[in-house]
């Protein structure tokens, strides 16, 4: 059950569920960690809330499984939905989830299952949701070909019994067909999107002025796409099962690419492995991994500078999911609890340590000081196991008064130096006329 140092957990599900529904796997080494069984979970329907529950949206019944994460036992969670979720997202804080049921979007605050709001944006079945990293915005993607940004505020400030309902902020119709799959790229409102769809192009919007940056056509149907997290390259998975890797800074283009497998740029790659559409990508934290999924019931994990492949995790049925978690090993192996403020965990410990030592904080006291503006260190208080002994005081005291007396005597004499310079300028070198 020991995870590697990199703390990185790799969870992947497929269409076939008998040995499993999703599984965790140490994406350094290949190693599975940990199964979970429930539902068949359909693509673009797994999330994670908070590193600590996985939320899956069943391929087949109107419900979503929950799976503890950071539990031991395996204690599973049905919510009934209002009908087949066809895709699903959480925001990065897990305070808020949006799921799609044909073409409407429904949204949820999550710790108290409080539904926000209904959203008709699309006219057809929503197919991708993908939130920004900041949580203030959502982007949808559905099989009319439509792209929309959606903001967060806008949405829950209006009521779910509002007769026209929120408006999309953005809303984009470059591409003809379905839309397969979504990224969005670091920086909130101002971050990058990417879209892709079965025209086979991907097109890059941004979503502050929603503006269409650049068109990205390749040779075959464009089923998932990603970038590196300092979003250098742009890989996109096809339909033939090659993941097209492009440089997004390498040279000055126009505003239509045509990324090939024949280009004979240095920086273009074409990673070949998969013998049927690559259904989902995603990169790792440190930005050397890609993963990939397939419909030929493969997950491969490849090394982004050099190209190679570094191994292939073998499946029951195509893949649907791909989703990388980072979290700490300590947390994977004992059962979840709400994370413990840092000074409150230096308490228990020494608690456990049964030290005679007791704090008494005000944490009030503590939160006020910090919404004022005022930053406090209590680490010294707490970390301390001593109290401070009057002898230790007296000398600390007595010191100080020995530097303070020396810096007196100093500067007496420095003035006694510029009063002699002073006198010898005016009787040697300043002549009176």
């Amino acid at each position: 059950m020991a995870l590697s140092t990199s703390h990185e957990v790799l969870i992947t599900t497929g269409t076939s569920e008998q040995s499993w529904s999703a599984c965790a796997w140490d994406i350094l080494t290949g190693s599975s960690i940990r199964t979970f069984k429930g539902v068949t979970v359909g693509r673009r329907g797994l999330c994670v809330q908070a590193n600590h529950t996985i939320i899956g949206a069943s391929a087949t019944k109107p419900f979503l499984q929950l799976w503890g994460l950071t539990k031991r036992e395996d204690n599973q969670q049905k919510i009934v939905c209002p009908g087949k979720v066809t895709s699903l997202a959480v925001s990065f804080d897990g305070l808020y989830c949006v799921a799609s049921i044909a073409e409407k979007l429904y949204v949820w605050e999550m710790n108290t299952g409080g539904l926000l709001a209904v959203l008709v944006g699309h006219y057809l079945t929503v197919t991708v949701i993908r939130f920004t990293d900041d949580g203030n915005y959502f982007v949808t993607g559905s099989d009319d070909g439509i792209v929309s940004a959606w903001s967060l505020a806008d949405v829950i400030s209006t009521t779910v019994s509002s007769a026209t309902g929120p408006k999309p902020w953005h809303k984009w119709s470059a591409h003809p067909l379905a839309i397969k799959d979504i990224h969005v790229g670091c920086g909130g409102a101002l971050a990058r999107v990417i879209s892709c769809s079965i025209d086979q192009t991907c097109k890059m919007w941004d979503i502050n002025s929603g503006e269409l940056m650049q068109t990205f056509v390749h040779e075959d149907e464009v089923h998932s796409v990603t970038m590196d997290k300092l979003e250098l390259r742009l890989f996109a998975g096809l339909k033939n099962g090659d993941i097209c890797s492009t440089p997004l800074y390498a040279q000055q283009w126009q505003k239509e690419h045509h990324p090939s497998s024949a280009n004979t740029d240095s920086d273009q790659m074409v990673l070949k492995g998969h013998m049927d559409v690559v259904t989902c990508l995603s990169v790792s934290f440190d930005g050397s991994l890609l993963v990939s999924g397939s419909a030929d019931n493969t997950v491969k994990v490849w090394n982004i500078f050099s190209g190679r492949l570094n191994y292939t995790l073998d499946h029951k049925g195509q893949v649907t999911n791909i989703l990388l978690v980072l979290m700490d090993a300590p947390k994977y192996r004992i059962s979840h609890q709400r994370p413990v403020p840092s000074f409150m965990q230096q308490l228990v410990s020494q608690q456990e340590k049964k030290v005679d030592r007791v704090f008494n904080l005000d944490i009030q006291n503590i939160s006020q000081s910090s919404c004022c503006g005022v930053k406090r260190d209590y680490s010294r208080l707490l970390t301390s196991t001593e109290i401070p002994k009057e002898e230790t005081v007296q000398k600390k005291d007595k010191k100080e008064a020995i530097n303070q007396t020396n810096l007196v005597q100093e500067l007496a004499r420095l003035k006694q130096i510029n009063q002699d310079m002073y006198t010898f300028i005016t009787k040697n070198i300043v002549k009176p006329s």
